[in-house]
């Protein structure tokens, strides 16, 4: 146990063992996230045992082992960006290298297969503010829409949701009781497919907030392969949770 509320354990699954790190924390369901330098961590209830999560980690140690097998293809980079002209940025779920232009105009666009960013002053601080901008006011207009899109033909509720772009630290999504969805403005870098699925996933808690069988029959009703969209979502290589 490290400072009182992790722990470290391991599982064989076949002739592989699978290391994890236990995270024991307020929330009321596990789940378990593969993070880019392969470290497994499950963040889980402080009441669930142990032999519990041994079980939840050996039944998805397949797809554990997969993703660590993906990000070990990776090259090893430095998470953060330069913003200097040909690292890649995502967008909508595909990758785009940056162009800055020198101009006495300041723009951004997308142009075959990259984000051309002129402006008169190149530094990278001055870049970094300008797409950052520029992403903030993409994914105001890019999840509005996709919100009334999926809204349209949401109708398993007559409920109106009021919907809210609010940068959170750990989740994709959220909805209240009192029927406001919050939305993420990170989804912005996702595949329209999980930004579909992050909103009917919010909707389907208009009518029923846990996350019961009901829950997922509505769910699948409008999202029918939402397990393998989630799948890729997570394949993000975040802690972002639903």
């Amino acid at each position: 146990m490290l400072k009182g509320s992790w722990m470290i354990r391991t599982v064989e699954y076949g002739t592989k063992k699978v290391v994890y790190h236990i995270n024991f924390t307020d929330r009321k369901t596990a789940a378990l996230n593969v993070n880019p330098d392969q470290s497994i961590v499950v963040n889980a209830p402080k009441e669930t045992s142990p032999k519990r999560l041994d079980e939840l980690v050996l039944k998805r140690a397949r797809w554990l082992l997969k993703q660590q097998r993906e990000f070990a293809k990776l090259p090893d980079v430095n998470p953060g960006f330069s913003y200097k002209s040909g690292e890649t940025h995502r967008y909508l779920g595909r990758q785009y290298r940056l162009k800055i232009v020198k101009s006495s105009q300041i723009d951004i666009k997308l142009k075959m297969g990259r984000i051309e960013v002129s402006s008169n002053e190149v530094a990278p601080e001055v870049i970094k503010t300008l797409l950052d901008r520029w992403f903030e006011l993409k994914s105001q207009q890019k999840l509005e829409e996709k919100f009334q899109k999926c809204l349209l033909v949401f109708t398993d509720t007559s409920k109106k949701p009021r919907l809210r772009i609010k940068t959170m630290k750990k989740r994709w999504g959220s909805c209240t009781k009192n029927g406001t969805i919050t939305l993420n403005p990170e989804l912005i870098h996702c595949a329209s497919s999980a930004i579909e699925y992050v909103i009917f996933h919010e909707l389907s808690h208009l009518v029923e907030m846990n996350h019961s069988a009901k829950f997922y029959r509505i769910l699948s009703k409008y999202v029918p392969n939402w397990e393998k969209v989630k799948e890729r979502l997570d394949q993000q290589g975040t802690e972002f949770l639903l």
